[in-house]
């Protein structure tokens, strides 16, 4: 007997079971991989520790040694509770003298950590407008660990300098906080690195400007000069033939500035530049050792009978030169 077949219907046959079956596997391997890459990003993604300050007071600026002392509180609030960001922080611009915990305890989603810090800042004073002077100072924190395990992350809102914030002998102004990432080009003598690698830390820097609130203190310092440089002018009212008086007031007043100059140099640092200090004495030693050539002149014209001669030119020093003088030490002091 004959059995029709229906010509719409066509026998497919089966696919092979292999490729299904490879096709299976590079989808779970692509998958699989997928996960790994994820778990390994996560893994490798650095703890963020967020960190604040509030500064309390400078305690003593010691420009002779370049220092000045701090006293702060830092906090940290973290999630990992692996890690304690609070024990392992630096001063990297200082040192630390004490550190107590002033709080610690869990918040939600993590640990919050507050620490009194005192500490000793290292800073590189510009001294040329002394004691007229302007100084940004910085208080800078790092973790012991790179960016590769840590990041600082900006706590704006509450990072302020103290109601009472107080600097000896200063005022101060601003009130910045900042985190960056510091570069240190070096493998620290590591032979398993390349000898151009660098390593990154998160750097929390704190920094306000300070200025000195009025002229009081360069009236103090620069007082024991002019009054120098005036005895000193003053001779030359004396007549030409007094030497007695003429000489006795220059000299005076010569010796009174370098002795100021050498007070001054006392309580400065060591610096390699001429400071405004250093530049007024300068211009008062030589404005009275002008003063000094200008009576000898005198005194050798009136003993040739040119009195005259010798009054107008101490008249004419007397005019220039005492203007000249203050104009300059004015623009060095006020400008």
């Amino acid at each position: 007997m004959a059995v029709d077949i229906n010509p719409a219907i066509q026998i497919v046959p089966d696919m092979p079971i292999l490729p299904r079956r490879a096709l299976s596997l590079v989808a779970f391997a692509s998958l699989f991989s997928f996960c790994a890459q994820v778990a390994h990003a996560n893994a490798e993604s650095p703890n963020e520790v967020t960190i604040g300050t509030l500064v309390n007071r400078i305690d003593a600026i010691n420009l002779k040694e370049s220092t000045f002392d701090v006293d702060f509180y830092v906090w940290f609030v973290w999630s990992d509770m692996s890690i304690s960001p609070g024990e392992t922080f630096e001063i990297v611009n200082g040192r630390i003298n004490a550190k107590a915990e002033s709080d610690i305890h869990d918040v939600e989603g993590g640990r919050y950590a507050c620490y009194r810090v005192q500490a000793t800042i290292i800073k590189e004073f510009d001294l040329y407008k002394y004691p007229r002077d302007r100084h940004h100072l910085t208080i800078e924190i790092e973790d012991a660990t790179s960016e590769l395990d840590l990041v600082y992350k900006l706590d704006s809102r509450n990072s302020i300098l103290s109601d009472d914030f107080y600097v000896p002998g200063f005022t101060a102004s601003g009130g910045m906080f900042e985190v960056t990432g510091h570069v240190y080009s070096t493998n620290y003598g590591d032979p398993n690195l390349a000898s151009h690698s660098k390593s990154v830390y998160s750097r929390f820097i704190a920094s306000f400007d300070i200025h000195r609130p009025s002229g009081a203190a360069a009236l103090k310092l620069y007082i024991g000069v002019f009054a120098a440089a005036l005895i000193g002018f003053l001779s030359l009212l004396a007549r030409a033939d007094q030497a007695d008086v003429r000489f006795g007031l220059g000299s005076a007043a010569l010796f009174a500035a370098i002795a100021t100059q050498f007070v001054i140099a006392t309580n400065m640092p060591e610096t390699s530049i001429l400071t405004v200090p250093d530049i007024v004495c300068i211009a008062t030693i030589m404005s009275v050792f002008v003063t000094l050539l200008v009576s000898a002149v005198g005194l050798l014209l009136s003993n040739k009978g040119k009195e005259t001669m010798a009054r107008r030119l101490d008249l004419a020093v007397f005019a220039i030169v005492p203007a000249a003088y203050f104009v300059v030490c004015g623009i060095l002091i006020l400008g």
